[in-house]
């Protein structure tokens, strides 16, 4: 999964943002590293019942039921078979319905692959990013649009931000917050 000779990588001195890269088709996303808990390879899937389609289902991990979104379908990709070695990336989602980092949630995000850490500045994020992204047919759906925090240029590669907190929409969040407590 991580490749310890290109894990991390500082573009500069003011760099004070750590991100998790991971590539889902041929596009590199990111997310905030003080979102990620941990990073596991695939495990057996509890599928569920009147979900999204890109919710995959439930994992158990330490005893706590855990939510799965396929990232290929999430972004409207084609869904691909899962592996052995399918990286799974836990984040932390804070309560969505308190709007409050008291009760928080884990996530798990199923990705193609996780690449590495990198370091960029706060100036270097492009937040304004829907024209660009629509042209670049990079964004199949309005719906896509909430999920995107913002755009990094990295050398001479784009990384699409992602704001984990939206990937969820409120309703959804609630079913499986219900989900959860029966699976206990």
């Amino acid at each position: 999964m991580l490749n310890n000779s290109k894990q991390t990588t500082v573009l500069s001195q003011e760099a004070t943002l750590p991100l998790l890269v991971f590539k889902v088709g041929e596009q590199a996303y990111g997310v905030f590293v003080n979102q990620v808990l941990r990073i596991i390879e695939m495990v057996t899937i509890t599928q569920v019942n009147q979900v999204a389609q890109f919710i995959a289902g439930l994992i158990n991990y330490q005893g706590q039921a855990v939510p799965l979104i396929d990232m290929s379908l999430r972004l409207g990709f084609t869904k691909k078979p899962y592996g052995l070695h399918t990286p799974i990336i836990l984040v932390s989602l804070a309560d969505s319905m308190s709007g409050q980092a008291v009760a928080t949630k884990m996530l798990g995000l199923i990705v193609d692959e996780v690449e590495q850490v990198i370091y960029i500045s706060p100036d270097s994020i492009k937040h304004d990013t829907t024209k660009l992204l629509t042209e670049m047919q990079l964004l199949k759906s309005k719906s896509q649009t909430a999920t995107i925090y913002g755009i990094a240029h990295v050398g001479h590669r784009m990384v699409i931000l992602l704001d984990i907190s939206t990937l969820l929409h409120p309703d959804e969040y609630h079913t499986l917050e219900t989900l959860e407590l029966s699976a206990a």
